[in-house]
């Protein structure tokens, strides 16, 4: 069962002996007692479990401004300057004790927690990529309250390229300390850059479908329903993307409640067309996103799928070498597509086409490749010689 993090602050101050994590070869590194995740634990239904513990947090210049080289994180937004966040640092109140930083309170833990994870979010993205697109440092703001005043809620707003975290007020674990949640609103910096910023400036001038107050879509022509399948992607490999920081274990469950009966990561069959659907709601759009984390949680599992690390001497996990994959062709989406977006319906599965172009998969991957599009021989060749 996890604990609120107050009751964890509370109960588990006073415990200084605990394991580390890190780096210890980065000279600017603290040591704070934080909710992270127990690398061995297997409850929660497999999806493992956060505890305090002892976490070495790099980046840092002073442990009391959580602001760095690759990341800062921001208590109170009054602005954007510069289409970044502008407002004030967090500052986060803490105790210490034999070098430990132990936060004093709740919110002082989420802040911390959050910039731990984004600034290891960072240096996951270095390994996997030489290409520097997004934009230094990363930018997040906990328990801000969004537009509208909702809570429970963690939202990638492109505008200010950055990651806004509300209060949290569900049973679950917070969102802003849920490392798959982060890495899922981090990996839409990602399909921004790449896919839909240089779209949107081809087709500036296309007025494209907003959710309407039931949270739905209206499909007329083809740019809206390509926009559809955008947010969908985004979406799905957003989700994969909490699995490959989560090496497995997305976690997104553990803070979504009843929002996460929108996700099925189950072996998919993904849909020929989004013809048939003249309106489409966003839980349809996160359940035909979650399709594609399915087959690409699959694959990655079956660890056939081989990439080198940008740096060139370390070696990626089998979900790392997936995610290097679909940072290397994401591009190509927008290369391919941008020509036939208001001319023509995608295909659902042409980014699959684009993933897998070239790769070599064995009979049983392409077995799972074919039975989640499960078409006709001549549609499945377009993925080359992979599965011939």
């Amino acid at each position: 069962m996890v604990l609120r993090i107050s009751l964890l602050i509370v109960l588990f101050s006073g415990i200084w002996l605990l394991s580390g994590c890190g780096d210890s070869r980065e000279s600017q590194a603290h040591r704070f007692l934080l909710p992270w995740l127990v690398e061995e634990a297997e409850d929660l239904d497999g999806e493992g479990a956060y505890r305090l513990q002892e976490v070495e947090v790099r980046g840092l210049r002073s442990p009391h401004r959580l602001k760095g080289d690759r990341v800062e994180v921001f208590s109170q937004v009054q602005g954007l300057h510069s289409g970044r966040m502008s407002g004030r640092v967090a500052e986060p109140r803490l105790a210490q004790n034999k070098g430990l930083w132990v936060p004093k309170d709740g919110r002082s833990s989420l802040a911390v927690a959050l910039y731990a994870h984004m600034d290891q979010l960072v240096r996951l993205d270095e390994r996997l990529s030489s290409s520097r697109h997004l934009r230094s440092p990363r930018q997040a703001a906990v328990e801000i309250r969004i537009q509208g005043g909702r809570s429970n809620q963690a939202i990638y707003q492109p505008r200010a390229d950055g990651i806004y975290f509300s209060p949290y007020s569900m049973d679950g674990l917070p969102l802003a300390v849920n490392g798959g949640v982060i890495a899922h609103e981090h990996f839409h910096a990602h399909f921004n850059e790449l896919v839909l910023k240089p779209l949107l400036r081809r087709h500036e001038s296309q007025s494209l479908p907003q959710l309407n107050k039931t949270g739905s879509l209206a499909l007329q022509g083809p740019a809206d329903y390509n926009w559809a399948l955008l947010r969908a992607w985004n979406e799905g490999l957003a989700d994969f993307w909490a699995f490959v920081y989560g090496q497995g274990r997305p976690f997104l469950q553990q803070s979504l409640g009843e929002t996460n009966t929108c996700r099925s990561f189950a072996l998919p069959l993904i849909p020929e067309s989004l013809r048939s659907q003249p309106l489409i709601s966003s839980c349809n759009l996160y359940l035909l996103g979650s399709q594609f984390t399915g087959l690409l949680k699959a694959l990655a599992e079956r660890n056939e799928i081989q990439w080198p690390s940008a740096n060139g001497w370390e070696e990626l996990t089998h979900y790392e070498a997936v995610a290097a994959l679909i940072l290397d062709r994401l591009p190509l989406v927008h290369e391919r597509l941008q020509a036939s977006f208001v001319e023509e319906v995608w295909d659902p599965a042409e980014l699959l086409y684009i993933l897998f172009e070239g790769l070599e998969f064995s009979r049983e991957s392409c077995f799972l490749i074919k039975g989640a599009l499960n078409w006709e021989s001549l549609r499945l060749r377009s993925l080359g010689e992979s599965c011939s």
